[in-house]
């Protein structure tokens, strides 16, 4: 990705792993279909982090279930 895309230099060089990959589909899955919304005493910010952290335990199950420890 260019900088003219909304990303800033350096942080698109990277290719996502798999466990990127499964937890960027778990993400995906959340914001579609949320199960609850925040609490009004909740901040914003503390939900969408507990959801990028859910999303990984997702990734790691799957990680898990497929057998393979490998990030690539």
């Amino acid at each position: 990705m260019t900088q003219d895309q909304g990303v800033a230099r350096g942080v698109g060089d990277q290719q996502p792993t798999l466990r990127d990959q499964f937890a960027m589909a778990a993400l995906q899955g959340l914001i579609a279909s949320p199960r609850e919304t925040p609490p009004p005493t909740v901040s914003t910010q503390t939900w969408v982090t507990a959801a990028a952290e859910v999303s990984y335990q997702y990734a790691d199950a799957m990680m898990k279930a497929r057998g393979s420890t490998d990030e690539r």
